[in-house]
């Protein structure tokens, strides 16, 4: 096994434990910022950057460029938290219109993570009963988002800053004789589902909690370090919030700090 995929599964395997095992702490030891960059790159082909990023700030090797590792880290945290935010209005919405909705694939799957917000995705999977296509589709648009694919196409792919969506009325097609067999299993799961909890108060309580003790971890107390944490807090803010925390930024006259819309 090369060197690069022995540091890599060593440092995922711990974060999926929650620990700093020695085998870790002695790869550590000998990376130097080649292989460091090595390792984050199939970190961010695989979507679990964050995580690793967390296991090589607490092993600290020799080389590691804490600053950019920091940086990377918490725009790609900030990112996920809003587009989780953005995915839990969808759902609300998709609910109170009366349709049956399953999140699949990747947010449940974050869900198994120690920390899930260190686990990004690049899209959401929804899966919904053929005839609520109609319905669903005026509800994607009411929140401003776009079809990027063919209306004919068995997915349909939708977009709105920043979150990309992809809307499913099977999971496996309909061309193919396994595909056939296994559909009724997957329409059967709308009877079967565990609910996702979408309390408002509690969901932005936890992953307020959560972030400000990471940007705490992560940061520094120069100008720099905070102005980056402070992405992370501003994504998991509700929107009235979110003003009073900008007035606060600007406050302390971070002036290039690029807000998301």
């Amino acid at each position: 096994m090369k060197l690069r995929d022995l540091c890599f599964l060593t440092l995922l395997r711990d974060a999926m434990a929650g620990t700093c095992s020695t085998e870790a702490a002695t790869l550590a030891k000998s990376m130097d910022w080649t292989l460091e960059n090595q390792v984050l790159e199939l970190a961010q082909l695989h979507h679990v950057f964050p995580l690793l990023a967390q296991q090589l700030l607490l092993l600290n090797p020799p080389d590691l460029r804490r600053d950019v590792l920091r940086h990377w880290a918490m725009e790609t945290l900030a990112r996920q938290a809003m587009a989780t935010q953005a995915l839990l209005v969808l759902t609300g919405a998709l609910e109170k219109a009366g349709i049956p909705a399953l999140v699949v694939k990747g947010a449940v799957c974050r869900s198994l993570y120690p920390s899930p917000d260190l686990r990004p995705s690049s899209d959401e999977d929804i899966l919904i009963q053929p005839e609520d296509l109609p319905a669903a589709e005026q509800v994607f648009r009411s929140l401003g988002y776009c079809l990027q694919s063919s209306p004919e196409d068995s997915v349909q792919i939708w977009y709105a800053n920043p979150l990309r969506v992809e809307l499913h009325c099977s999971l496996c097609g309909s061309m193919t004789i396994a595909g056939q067999a296994v559909q009724p299993w997957f329409d059967a799961c709308f009877s079967r589902s565990i609910s996702w909890e979408r309390e408002p108060s509690g969901h932005w309580r936890s992953r307020t909690i959560f972030s400000i003790s990471f940007c705490i971890f992560i940061s520094t107390f120069s100008p720099a370090g905070w102005e980056s944490a402070s992405y992370v807090i501003f994504a998991c803010l509700p929107g009235s919030s979110r003003q009073i925390w900008t007035g606060v930024v600007f406050g302390l006259n971070w002036k290039h700090c690029p807000w998301p819309a």
